[in-house]
């Protein structure tokens, strides 16, 4: 059987976490880099480079959330994410690996689309979430 990448979040000194129930859109692993450097020429015309950091930026879709789970994400949202917090995320819940990330841009407001109903309960999309972790 293949690798299920359905992920979790860990966030608070509880910690609280969220389980997902089906993995997110598009490609789990499907990161951007940016090097952050300072770069300037010497008098003797070397130039040299100042490393800052790497930064690691993945964004990510969750449909087909219940209203409990939705609940649960605005509350992470509001009391931890938006505060620029750090928190823990798991590609995939059963095999306990995370990294440490954060929101991309504390800016950033959940938007909910309802999908479907499932029996008497509807189901939600997020609107794409960019995280951010640095190396």
């Amino acid at each position: 059987m293949g690798r299920q990448f359905i992920p979790k979040i860990e966030f608070g000194t509880g910690p609280t976490t969220i389980e997902f129930l089906l993995p997110p859109k598009g490609d789990p692993f499907g990161e951007s880099t940016n090097a952050f450097n300072r770069t300037s020429t010497s008098r003797s015309g070397l130039r040299q480079v100042v490393h800052d950091y790497i930064e690691k930026e993945f964004t990510v879709t969750w449909s087909h959330i219940s209203f409990t789970i939705k609940a649960e994400l605005d509350t992470f949202f509001d009391t931890h994410a938006l505060l620029g917090l750090e928190f823990k995320y798991f590609f995939a819940k059963a095999e306990g690996a995370f990294e440490l990330v954060e929101l991309s841009d504390t800016s950033f407001k959940p938007k909910f689309r309802r999908m479907t109903r499932k029996g008497a309960e509807f189901l939600f999309e997020v609107s794409p979430v960019t995280f951010r972790r640095i190396l």
